[in-house]
């Protein structure tokens, strides 16, 4: 009868610790290539044009576009997940600097392809929102405040330089398959001047 006690309990024991583990969120990372490209509002790409890549914490990394105002980088992003899944982050966060442009940082969560609407920083270190001076897309400003998890209401603060260069924000996101059992996409980001604002001049 303890035998069958013991063979009992260590099948419970050995059920739940697989259920836990499964379930069990650690740290996994996915692969993708950026392939940026810019325009001006015209519709003409931006040859040369200086682009920083940047993560909150870490100093900016400087590169240029090519001839055909393309650029294109490897790049990965570690997530919460367990052994089901998922295989990719919610959204791919990809931020971008444009110095002979705008002074501003911008931050474009790439969750599908489509348009993409994007945060606009006054500093690439801000880990508390204390830079943040809103979200946009092409045409305006579409947030502008939000409430904390503390329930305090966090207002966007004025952009370095009193305007926002606002971008059009296009992307094309594929899954690509799996390099050295990590999965890897190709993220398209095309970005097109689309006019200046002044955050909070019509609020």
């Amino acid at each position: 009868m303890m035998n069958v006690l013991y063979i009992v309990g260590g099948v419970a024991v050995a059920v739940i610790g697989g259920i836990f583990f499964v379930f069990t969120l650690g740290q996994r990372s996915a692969s993708y290539e950026l392939r940026l490209t810019l325009r001006d509002a015209a519709g003409h790409v931006l040859p040369h044009q200086r682009v920083q890549v940047w993560h909150r914490g870490s100093t900016p990394l400087e590169f240029q576009t090519d001839d055909a105002g393309q650029l294109r980088l490897a790049q990965s992003q570690s997530f919460g997940a367990s052994i089901l899944g998922p295989r990719r982050p919610g959204a791919f966060t990809v931020g971008l600097a444009f110095p002979g442009i705008s002074p501003l940082f911008y931050q474009f969560p790439v969750e599908r392809s489509g348009p993409v609407t994007y945060q606009v920083f006054n500093t690439y270190y801000d880990y508390t929102y204390t830079t943040w001076v809103g979200d946009f897309d092409a045409v305006q400003c579409v947030r502008h405040q939000f409430k904390e998890n503390t329930g305090q209401l966090r207002e966007a603060v004025a952009p370095t330089g009193g305007l926002v260069q606002r971008w059009q924000a296009a992307a094309e996101l594929a899954h690509v398959g799996k390099q050295q059992n990590v999965h890897a996409y190709v993220l398209g980001l095309s970005l097109q001047l689309s006019g200046v604002e002044a955050p909070g001049a019509a609020r």
